[in-house]
């Protein structure tokens, strides 16, 4: 009996750990590939698993010599409770901020998409740049810090520009 209950005991404690790991704060910067001269909307996600955020501050860093970040916009899952703002405080860095624009009751930030920013491809075909979270900064409604479990990088191909003769354009050129 003694060792069914042991066994009952740790079979709760394993169901427990894995129950609160399972829960995170993730910021996700998503990947995108295109050719020099291209501006791509690059999403920036976040996953609010224990609904306790309420504010968030992050930089995205960048090598200017491969892309520019040019704007960042609100998300689709970016809510009308929270103020949006963005800049660039240095070269190679747009800083975001999303706080709340209601105070009383305070509300938390959404799952799912919390930002678009705009990258122009300015670096030579076969490069390959990365857009590093850097500087973030969390809270929650008692403005006590949360420290996010997750945090993914974005990476962006520069392809070559290639050109492909449509078959139909020889026709054209015999008339």
């Amino acid at each position: 009996m003694k060792k069914v209950a042991v066994s009952f005991f740790s079979l709760i404690v394993v169901i427990f750990l894995f129950k609160v790991l399972s829960y995170a704060q993730t910021l996700i910067v998503g990947n995108g590939q295109g050719n020099p001269r291209d501006t791509l909307a690059i999403p920036v996600t976040f996953s609010n698993d224990l609904n306790n955020v309420v504010a968030i501050q992050f930089d995205i860093t960048f090598d200017p010599d491969l892309v520019d970040i040019t704007n960042a916009v609100p998300g689709s899952a970016l809510e009308t409770n929270f103020s949006f703002s963005t800049n660039e405080p240095a070269p190679g860095i747009r800083r975001i901020v999303i706080i709340p624009s209601i105070y009383f009751p305070m509300p938390t930030l959404p799952d799912g998409e919390i930002a678009v920013v705009s990258v122009y491809l300015v670096g030579a075909p076969g490069s390959r740049a990365t857009l590093t979270l850097d500087n973030v900064v969390m809270c929650d409604a008692d403005y006590n810090s949360v420290v996010p479990a997750s945090l993914q990088n974005g990476y962006i191909n520069i392809t070559s520009i290639t050109f492909r003769p449509m078959p139909w354009l020889p026709l054209l050129l015999d008339e």
